[in-house]
């Protein structure tokens, strides 16, 4: 597998495509959200975006930090499925 060992941790409890949806409730389908955010923050997960940030010379926090970049990312993604599904962007 090509790319940071987080990426592949990543990809893997949560998947690529996962969508943010406000369709009504559904139990099945809350539970297994919950079950891929926690594995999304599982410790081996995190770990290995430490390790990768670490041997990238990445810190941790500061402006080029991954907890920025983390946080850019998702808000970036979070905004893109808003404006998909609002207004019909792709």
């Amino acid at each position: 597998m090509g790319g940071p060992r987080s990426t592949a941790v990543i990809n893997t409890a949560v998947g690529k495509d996962t969508h943010v949806s406000e369709n009504q409730p559904d139990p099945d389908g809350e539970t297994a959200a919950a079950r891929r955010l926690a594995e999304a923050l599982d410790p081996s997960a995190i770990d290995a975006l430490l390790a990768d940030a670490k041997a990238a010379g990445t810190p941790i926090d500061g402006v080029d930090g991954l907890l920025n970049q983390m946080t850019k990312a998702v808000l970036e993604r979070s905004l893109q499925t808003e404006m998909t599904h609002h207004l019909g962007y792709d």
